[in-house]
């Protein structure tokens, strides 16, 4: 089903739906939120994981992700 949420925010459009959708079995496919702790209570991709891109371990954070993953980056702004 589709995370309405997410889709209520506008933080993916049709593009990301069809990625999120299409590798829904790949455990290697990653949904990377990249919001505020109030901006990802507020709707947030549903089985996404969430960097805090204001913290001061952001970089750090990110850095610990596995680099054979492959990611779908999402922020409040609706780019993808």
């Amino acid at each position: 089903s589709w995370p309405q949420p997410a889709w209520d925010c506008g933080y993916i459009g049709l593009r990301g739906y069809t990625l999120i959708q299409d590798n829904a079995s790949n455990p290697s496919f990653i949904t990377l939120n990249v919001l505020t702790p109030p901006e990802f209570a507020n709707g947030a991709i549903e089985g996404a994981i969430n960097i805090d891109y204001d913290s001061v371990n952001f970089e750090q954070e990110v850095r610990t992700l596995n680099k054979n993953n492959t990611f779908l980056d999402t922020a409040n702004t609706g780019e993808e």
